[in-house]
């Protein structure tokens, strides 16, 4: 079973691949890191995040693509806006065919380090650790996106 991690945005998307090791069952990290549109209008950004999310379903051929729900308090124009993307995610992997997973970021902490409440710092070193790798990605994004996907490896460990 192979998932796409994304944590969802507009100004930069995280992603990760990871897999479990067909011999140890270990989980493996087989690719990651960000899609960072250049456009400033939305309609552009998402065109763009829509074109990069192709090429890594092409590369990869996930079973899975695990997604950050979105949680905001304040900003809602942020909100908004990555909701937007997260539409393009839904509906690429509609397309697709591809089964969707979904999880808040306290049910991702709660996976990763067994505490819901974990700071950033905690959940990239366990995911480090879950992984055997000497370092992750110093972008919080693509960290995140690593957390997400191996909280849907977790989830989805019996293959369905």
């Amino acid at each position: 079973m192979t998932i796409l991690g994304i944590d969802p945005g507009t100004a930069i998307v995280g992603y990760a691949v990871v897999a479990k090791n067909e011999r140890t069952g270990d989980p493996i990290l087989i690719d990651a890191g960000s899609i960072q549109p250049e456009a400033r209008e939305q309609g552009e950004r998402l065109k763009s995040v829509r074109k990069h999310l192709l090429q890594l379903l092409d590369i990869h051929s996930p079973n899975i693509i695990a997604l950050e729900k979105i949680f905001f308090s304040k900003n809602i124009r942020t909100a908004l806006a990555v909701a937007e993307a997260r539409g393009v995610f839904l509906l690429t992997a509609a397309e697709r065919s591809i089964k969707v997973c979904e999880y808040t970021p306290g049910e991702v902490k709660m996976a990763v380090t067994g505490y819901g409440k974990a700071d950033k710092r905690q959940v990239k070193d366990m995911a480090r650790l879950i992984l055997k790798q000497a370092a992750l990605p110093a972008l919080d994004d693509i960290t995140d996106a690593i957390a997400i996907a191996l909280t849907a490896l977790q989830a989805n460990k019996d293959g369905k």
